[in-house]
């Protein structure tokens, strides 16, 4: 099983395997430009201990997506999760951030981006990381339900009934997206300073 364990699989297992309270897994390729702890300050991880960012949309049908038996992976993988083997009540109850998504709604084969993932594993609990460590171990044997590890973390937190999402639309945005990398704070000094072109 060591051997299945490479690349982006590393990042969910050291999520489940390690012992620290406030987890921030980023890619190796990430540019940060400003510390990443600030990350932690943000209203959505202090009131949810989560903060995941959106992936783009893409429209096809795959992974989430995909055909797993004459149904969705997603709607098959809500209506037949065996919710009693860890614990959590038992049947079709998508959370409203579930139901809203462009996954769901068959709009897009991803949902998260996983090149920067915070979670407090204390908030989180037992139940979201076993269904995480199922989901590594497990799922993405039967059904490649992700490009890599990007829709673990937040599925792992939908099947556990736990879904900490906030999600206000007032707020100005601190992330810039930019060709799929997650950069903090790209102009740190302003941006009174950079050159406009002129007519």
């Amino acid at each position: 099983m060591a051997s299945k364990f490479r690349s982006w699989w590393i990042k969910p297992l050291a999520m489940y395997h390690t012992d620290v309270r406030h987890v921030m897994l980023l890619d190796v390729d990430d540019v940060i430009m400003k510390d990443p702890a600030v990350v932690r300050g943000l209203d959505g991880y202090v009131k949810t201990g989560t903060t995941f960012f959106y992936d783009r949309v893409i429209t096809q049908r795959r992974f989430l997506t995909g055909n797993d038996t004459g149904k969705t992976y997603v709607s098959k993988l809500l209506h037949e999760f065996d919710y009693d083997r860890f614990n959590v009540s038992k049947g079709f109850e998508p959370s409203e951030h579930m139901l809203n998504t462009f996954a769901f709604r068959g709009k897009s084969i991803h949902e998260m981006d996983s090149s920067m993932v915070l979670i407090d594993k204390q908030r989180a609990g037992k139940t979201v990381m076993d269904i995480m460590f199922w989901f590594i171990t497990e799922e993405r044997f039967r059904f490649t339900y992700s490009w890599g590890d990007k829709e673990t973390f937040w599925l792992a937190f939908e099947m556990a009934r736990y879904m900490p999402v906030q999600d206000d639309e007032n707020e100005t945005a601190e992330i810039l997206y930019l060709n799929g990398k997650a950069l903090i704070d790209p102009y740190p000094q302003g941006i009174g300073f950079i050159r406009k072109a002129k007519q």
